[in-house]
């Protein structure tokens, strides 16, 4: 460009796009499935390379009632077995200011990366995502989520089997624990949170129209990110009791 419009476009008003709110975890397991069979059929340089237009079969509406629906019941179900102590305490790792963390980190010695789930640009409301405590007592308890602040009480833990619904029972400072959230006061970065659990079951949900036999949805297991492994196609459990089919015609 010449230096004249160098120095227009230095006074330039800037434009900022609204942020795009796509999500890149819809109906991963079914997209890793296609994926493969494409390169298992049609070979790497092709899939990657020749610019190949896949057509699916998936219902996006069925797919997000799908997915909302086994992680809703896994979630349902494993909080029938209480609270598991298993959490992750940054303490104990040596590590100090909790209240300065504001995004992910990488564990030195594993290489794991650490709260992950802060990696999402945006928080929203009924949101489930990692918190770490920086305070507790016995009815409320100081947690942090990114830049924010957020404010966890006993209510609403029956499930957790603690006595007197007593918090100490449950978390410490430092632990990395899950966190539902209820409020959020953008100006003053503050939350109102309720403790949640990631449930270690795992599950798998298949909807084909009999008909045609496509498939509409397809959930592999509660999260893609944390195991690739597709419960629905790769697991090879027996039928009978296992699985109830529901055909409707």
């Amino acid at each position: 460009i010449t230096k004249e419009e160098g120095e227009e476009a230095k006074v330039a008003p800037m434009n900022v796009l609204p942020l795009h709110r796509g999500d890149s975890d819809f109906a991963a397991y079914f997209n890793e499935e296609v994926r493969r069979y494409l390169e298992e059929n049609y070979g790497a340089d092709a899939l990657y390379n020749e610019g190949l237009k896949v057509y699916t079969t998936i219902n996006p509406t069925y797919q997000k009632y799908a997915e909302e629906a086994l992680r809703n019941g896994l979630r349902v179900l494993d909080k029938r077995q209480g609270w598991r102590k298993d959490k992750r305490n940054l303490s104990e790792q040596g590590i100090e200011n909790l209240e300065e963390l504001e995004k992910p980190f990488k564990d030195e010695e594993s290489g794991e990366t650490m709260l992950s789930s802060w990696l999402k640009p945006y928080l929203e409301e009924n949101e489930i995502i990692e918190a770490v405590v920086l305070s507790v007592e016995r009815r409320e308890a100081k947690v942090k989520v990114k830049e924010y602040t957020g404010k966890l009480t006993n209510k609403d833990i029956a499930w957790t089997k603690s006595k007197g619904n007593n918090l100490k029972n449950l978390i410490r400072e430092g632990d990395v624990i899950h966190v539902k959230i209820k409020k959020i006061d953008e100006e003053k970065k503050e939350l109102l949170v309720s403790l949640d659990q990631e449930p270690i079951l795992e599950g798998a949900f298949l909807a084909i129209e009999s008909q045609t036999g496509q498939i509409k949805a397809m959930v592999g297991g509660f999260d893609f990110k944390r195991l690739k492994f597709n419960q629905a196609t790769q697991a090879l459990r027996q039928p009978g009791s296992v699985i109830k089919p529901i055909i409707y015609t």
